[in-house]
């Protein structure tokens, strides 16, 4: 659904910023700004990472879990589960860290 409604916005306002890097630290903000940022580095020619800090310390909503980000940051083993079985994130993006 953000990838229809926010798609167009979220790409010219990462665009605007020029980042280096983009770290979301919300659930919802994973997905559409993730395929932004992947259209924008195709367009520039310039990798720019995508990082998820998971800001739940128990449990984790499904839209957390991008199997596409560079890294996944989570603060329990039990979040590191569900980002294998729900985001089908791999093994070696996934940094538990804590909060």
């Amino acid at each position: 659904h953000s990838k229809v409604t926010c798609m167009g916005r979220l790409y010219k306002r990462i665009e605007s910023h020029d980042p280096d890097v983009i770290v979301s630290v919300h659930p919802t903000m994973n997905h559409a700004p993730l395929r932004a940022v992947q259209k924008l580095s195709k367009k520039r020619g310039k990798h720019i990472p995508f990082f998820t800090v998971v800001t739940d310390l128990g449990s984790g909503h499904c839209m957390w879990f991008e199997k596409k980000v560079n890294k996944l940051y989570v603060a329990s083993q039990r979040l590191y589960k569900l980002a294998r079985r729900r985001g089908g994130t791999p093994r070696k993006n996934i940094v538990m860290a804590g909060l």
